[in-house]
C-alpha cells in the first residue's frame, strides 16, 4: 500500500444489462463528487484498480467495469463481434447513461488506453474531459497481436493455489514489486474453477479470436493527434512495451500530453505503489474536472 492511506470506501458491485450483456462494475465513492472511468488491460479485469480506486474514491466517484469475457461480465455469444473497441465504447457510453453520468476523466491500461483514445476522439468525445494512459504502446503488428493471441489462449489448468500464485507473479513480475498478500489477493481475483475442478485465468479464451481476426498492423497515433481532452501519460521506466521514444511522441503531437515515468516498475505500472504516481492523477482530474 502506498504511504497515501488506506481504503475510504466500501466499494460496490453492480451487473447491469447493456447491449444485451450483463456487465459487472464495481463502483467507488460518493455519487455526487465528480466521475472517473477506469478500463483495465486486454487479459485483465476491475480488480486491477481496487488498491488506486480506494485511494482515490474520497475525492472522486470512480466506475470499474469489466469488460465482456472477463471479470464477472458475461461472455459474448458472438466473440468476433463483441470483443472489439467499438463494442466496449457502446458498452462505456450505455454505462455512463444507465448512471446519468454526463463527463468523466479516463484512465485505461493497455488495452483500455486504447479504448479510451477512440471513445475520446469518437461517440465519447463530449463525454471524457480527461483521459490518463497507463503505458499504452501505439503500434502494433498482426504478428505481435498473434502472439498475443496465443499468450490468452494458453491452456493454464492448476490444481493448488500456491501453484497459481506463481503464475500470477510471473504475468505481473514487470508491474512492480509486490508483497505476498497482495499477491495472494490479486490472484484470487484473477481465477474461475473450470468444469473438472481445476483453476484456469478469469477470461474468455475466445477473446483472443478477435486478435487473431485483425487483418492489418494497428496504429492508433491517428486517433490520439485528433483528441481535444487534456491527457496525462505514464511509462514504466523498465517498460518493453512502450520505448521511450514513442512516450516523447505523446508530447509532441494531438493533445501534447504530460509523460510521467514510473521508477522500478514495467509493463503495466501498479500506480498506487507510487505516490508520485497518486497525486499526479489526483492533480490531473482535480484540474480538468
Amino acid at each position: 500500500m502506498t504511504a497515501l492511506g488506506q481504503k475510504t470506501a466500501r466499494p460496490q458491485s453492480h451487473y447491469i444489462p447493456v447491449s444485451g450483456r450483463e456487465i459487472h462494475v464495481v463502483e467507488w465513492g460518493q455519487e455526487t463528487d465528480p466521475c472517473l472511468l477506469f478500463w483495465h488491460g486486454l487479459a485483465r479485469s476491475s480488480q486491477e484498480f481496487e488498491a488506486l480506486a480506494a485511494h482515490l474514491s474520497s475525492h472522486f466517484r470512480i466506475l470499474c467495469p469489466d469488460a465482456p469475457g472477463r471479470g464477472l461480465s458475461q461472455w459474448a455469444k458472438d466473440p468476433l463481434k463483441e470483443y472489439h473497441y467499438d463494442f466496449f465504447i457502446e458498452i462505456a457510453d450505455a454505462l455512463l447513461d444507465h448512471f446519468h453520468i454526463e463527463q468523466i476523466g479516463w484512465l485505461g491500461h493497455g488495452m483500455g488506453g486504447h479504448i479510451g483514445i477512440l471513445a475520446a476522439g469518437g461517440p465519447l468525445q463530449n463525454r471524457i474531459r480527461a483521459l490518463a494512459l497507463n503505458d499504452v504502446a501505439m503500434v502494433f503488428t498482426t504478428d505481435a497481436l498473434k502472439r498475443v493471441a496465443d499468450y490468452v489462449e494458453m491452456p493454464i489448468a492448476i490444481a493448488r493455489m500456491e501453484d497459481f500464485e506463481l503464475i500470477i507473479r510471473a504475468i505481473f513480475m514487470t508491474c512492480g514489486e509486490m508483497e505476498d498478500d497482495e499477491l495472494r489477493h490479486l490472484a484470487q481475483n484473477f481465477i474461475r474453477r473450470r468444469d473438472d475442478g481445476l483453476l484456469t485465468l478469469h477470461f474468455d479464451p475466445k477473446i483472443a479470436h478477435a486478435l487473431r481476426d485483425v487483418q492489418e498492423d494497428q496504429n492508433f497515433w491517428p486517433n490520439y493527434e485528433k483528441l481535444t481532452c487534456s491527457c496525462l501519460v505514464f511509462r514504466g521506466e523498465a517498460s518493453q512495451i512502450l520505448s521511450m521514444e514513442e512516450a516523447l511522441k505523446f508530447t509532441q503531437c494531438g493533445p501534447k500530453a504530460e509523460l510521467l515515468t514510473v521508477p522500478k516498475a514495467g509493463h503495466t505500472p501498479i500506480l498506487n505503489h507510487s505516490d508520485m504516481a497518486v497525486e499526479a492523477l489526483l492533480k490531473f482530474y482535480k484540474t480538468k474536472l
